[in-house]
């Protein structure tokens, strides 16, 4: 595949246990436009056709990471909302390892780190999605804001597409009531189509069957719909 899309990686806990992830940033091209004073390609962001993606590196040094809790709240953090401030995208999504909503192995307390640090900024900047890694399952939030599901619209849908990794993690049954989807039982990969209004997801499995659809529309001058199937 890679001879024929282009990847736009962040790093992952595995990628950091090799020099703090340098043969990743020296083997990809990625945009030098992070935040100043952290390395390049840690952290960066792009547009593709009316969206703009940010991607984050969430491995602290504390577990082999190049970053610590203070860069990410003082220097990345800030950098994310002056990204998103200076945008007229329709859509806004963020990507990085390490989810602080799941129910699943790797627990949400374990990414607190993260969740301090950016959960305002993505909220106050009208981030849409954001796509996370590290647990090996699938999983979809609802919509979600200060920590309560809100109307479809009005919060951000976190995705965990980790089911590609060597083996399956289970989700933790019960699981946290802002779950609205989740697939341990089968190997998958999220593909995401998107036009001007609309988002198109769809989790699709190594057998190539559809086990989760979910959809936003933002039609012009209409506040964001958005509503699971």
């Amino acid at each position: 595949m890679i001879r024929h899309a282009p990847f736009m990686p962040s790093e992952g806990n595995h990628d950091v246990a090799t020099d703090e992830g340098r043969p990743l940033l020296e083997h990809f091209v990625c945009p030098r436009n992070g935040p100043e004073g952290i390395e390049p390609e840690r952290c960066y962001w792009f547009d593709y056709g009316d969206a703009r993606f940010v991607a984050l590196d969430s491995n602290m040094t504390e577990f082999g990471g190049a970053l610590t809790p203070s860069e990410l709240k003082n220097v990345i953090a800030p950098w994310v909302r002056e990204v998103f401030k200076d945008c007229d995208a329709r859509w806004k999504f963020v990507f990085y390892h390490h989810p602080f909503y799941t129910g699943s192995t790797h627990s949400a307390e374990g990414a607190a780190y993260m969740k301090e640090a950016f959960l305002d900024v993505f909220e106050e900047s009208g981030v849409d999605v954001v796509f996370c890694g590290h647990n090996h399952l699938y999983e979809r939030t609802a919509p979600l804001k200060q920590d309560q599901i809100v109307p479809d619209g009005e919060g951000i849908v976190y995705i965990v597409t980790g089911a590609g990794g060597v083996s399956r993690y289970p989700e933790k049954l019960p699981n946290p009531e802002y779950i609205r989807n989740y697939n341990d039982s089968v190997f998958s990969f999220t593909q995401v189509d998107l036009t001007a209004d609309r988002f198109d997801l769809q989790q699709i499995d190594e057998h190539g069957n559809v086990i989760d659809r979910y959809k936003i529309e933002k039609a012009a001058g209409v506040q964001t719909a958005a509503r699971g199937r």
